[in-house]
């Protein structure tokens, strides 16, 4: 995974039960959100990186945000005290009033308040971990065989270079376990191999996931707004690789892009619908959207409240569930062909959320040193939250939606839309 998904072991963590809860953060109401997810996952209900550049830590004072950005209505308070868990961020509101959380009862939109000042909001960023390079050879045999080898055997995507013959063989085989398969859709967007030509990915980081797409025949490109992810990334990429600044730079031409690729980005942009809007400008007709991003109604919000890693305050500004995601994007000019819950990162939001609860910071968002018993809860988890969803339940960790652009890509044949083809190649049908 390319965005805040961190994956590997936790930090020295004991039973997540023993030692002290964090006490920093409450619920604002009398209502706290407890571990009752057995019985309440269906019900219950709540009333997931880029930088924007290298700038100096937030001194300004932040701007109040009591206005849902969807449908304009007040907002009510859900979690108040809040501090930055991950980085260290020095920001806070007006005065050193920690931050809190909003949720729009009409819409159920979660936002920052007070919102950091645009211009600030690149503090928020400076030990984030897009600064850090991330070694494709790093990667072990069995990461290489679900996020390389299960599209290429399950979704038709070309072997990547250098597979060898126990990667290929271990991929046939993981490609049996419907969790693994959901892994490996999230390692290529869930992009159909039917649709490949050139690619925008916005907040492309380090470049791994365009490096990966490159490799199964994507014509590539990304964003990246802050300086020094931005520089990893081309390096990486190399110079045939084109990395804008921004969404705005103008180098990317309207209509020139046949997807465009959003991971745990837009919850991070202070203005979610108008950075839709230019994705859809830059899409060619007939070009899908695919957007990825912290569920709020996910079993781990409902598990951990206050502690759960993906409210990620000062930098996640605004929130979704499916019905918010999906209204933005429809409110973007998109129409809508599929919209989901991927549980793909349960285990690791467990294990996240757990630390952040027991001792109130988890620096760099590292999780490390998984104690067994932890590690069998965090399967668990994982498993739990992956039959709800089967079971009809929008519980997963983020939200997917995946969106079009009307008109007709050129070369199609008259009277079949593309939009329809790729709903067809989205659920499986054919290209």
């Amino acid at each position: 995974m390319h965005r805040d998904e961190r994956r590997g072991g936790a930090t020295a963590d004991d039973r997540r039960h023993g030692g002290p809860q964090d006490t920093a953060s409450r619920p604002a109401t009398d209502t706290q959100l407890v571990r009752k997810t057995t019985a309440e996952a269906g019900e219950s209900s709540l009333a997931s990186r880029r930088g924007f550049g290298d700038t100096p830590q937030v001194t300004e004072a932040a701007e109040v945000a009591n206005a849902c950005a969807l449908c304009g209505r007040p907002g009510a308070t859900l979690y108040e005290g809040l501090e930055d868990r991950l980085f260290d961020a020095a920001a806070t509101g007006p005065g050193g009033v920690p931050w809190s959380l909003l949720t729009c009862e009409s819409c159920s939109l979660v936002w920052l308040d007070p919102m950091p000042p645009r211009e600030a909001i690149g503090a928020l960023y400076d030990r984030y971990y897009t600064h850090e390079d991330d070694d494709p050879t790093d990667a072990s045999l069995l990461e290489r065989a679900v996020i390389r080898g299960i599209p290429a055997v399950r979704m038709g995507y070309p072997e990547p270079p250098a597979t060898d013959t126990i990667e290929r063989l271990l991929a046939r085989a993981l490609a049996l376990v419907p969790p693994l398969r959901e892994i490996a859709e999230h390692a290529v967007m869930w992009l159909p191999v039917a649709r490949r030509g050139r690619l925008l990915d916005v907040g492309c980081g380090s470049g791994a996931f365009l490096e990966r797409m490159r490799d199964f025949g994507w014509e590539v490109a990304g964003v990246e707004p802050d300086a020094a992810a931005r520089t990893g990334a081309e390096n990486r990429l190399g110079p045939d690789v084109a990395v804008a600044p921004s969404l705005d730079d103008d180098s990317l031409a309207p209509g020139s892009f046949d997807a465009i690729t959003l991971s745990h980005v837009i919850e991070h942009v202070p203005d979610p619908v108008a950075t839709l809007r230019r994705c859809h400008e830059l899409l060619a007709p007939g070009g899908l959207l695919v957007c990825v991003t912290p569920n709020t109604r996910s079993l781990g919000a409902r598990a951990f409240g206050a502690s759960w890693l993906h409210w990620d305050p000062p930098r996640h500004l605004h929130l979704f569930d499916t019905a918010t995601l999906e209204r933005a994007t429809r409110d973007a000019g998109f129409g809508i062909h599929q919209v989901s819950t991927p549980g793909s990162s349960a285990h690791f939001v467990w294990q996240a959320s757990a630390l952040i609860e027991r001792n109130g910071k988890l620096p760099g968002a590292r999780v490390r040193g998984v104690s067994p018993a932890s590690w069998i809860e965090s399967i668990a988890f994982w498993m739990l939250e992956l039959a709800l969803i089967r079971l009809g339940r929008s519980v997963g960790e983020e939200v997917l939606v995946v969106g079009a652009k009307a008109g007709e890509k050129a070369g199609e044949k008259a009277g079949e839309r593309t939009e329809e083809k790729a709903a067809r190649a989205i659920e499986g049908v054919g290209p």
